[in-house]
């Protein structure tokens, strides 16, 4: 290896990591949704009202036990973590009417779900490019108020760079 290309191999390894992270967070929810969606269509298109019944509960019970387990957390990982079961109870909902719509309707949120993980990850990311490493909820807003900071201060220095060199 050269010494020029060392100073690109962190980049690969983030975005690396960064697609491993979102396939295993995002593409697995996606799948499994799409697998039951099928399933439920399909192999079990005669008992829809007995699964459409149950998948009411367990929505019911994600989307509660989720949201209330989310908001009491200081964690920001463990709050990312039971935020991720209160929205598998909003991707069921649209599994319950057992019609093609509702199983659209549930793969079209799991695609904007997987692109708000996407950016979920890339913060995480930002962050640990800035040498920012953020646990706490207060961390997330220090890190949130520093963002424009940093903005301006690169903007600033880039601009008078540009002025030196004229």
């Amino acid at each position: 290896m050269r010494i020029s290309q060392v100073g690109h191999w962190p980049i690969r390894a983030y975005f690396l990591v960064l697609v491993l992270l979102f396939v295993v967070a995002a593409g697995g929810a996606a799948a499994g949704l799409a697998a039951l969606g099928r399933i439920g269509l399909v192999a079990f298109a005669p008992e829809q009202p007995v699964w459409s019944a149950i998948l009411v509960w367990f929505a019911g019970l994600s989307m509660a036990g989720g949201s209330l387990l989310a908001f009491s957390q200081t964690n920001m990982k463990r709050m990312l973590a039971y935020s991720s079961i209160a929205h598998a109870g909003y991707a069921l909902l649209g599994l319950i009417p057992g019609t093609p719509a509702g199983v659209s309707a549930t793969m079209t949120y799991a695609s904007a779900y997987a692109f708000m993980t996407l950016g979920a990850f890339g913060v995480g990311i930002i962050e640990s490019f800035a040498s920012f490493q953020s646990s706490t909820l207060k961390d997330v807003i220090v890190f949130s108020l520093l963002i424009p900071v940093l903005l301006w201060r690169s903007f600033v220095s880039q601009h008078s760079e540009e002025e030196v060199e004229e």
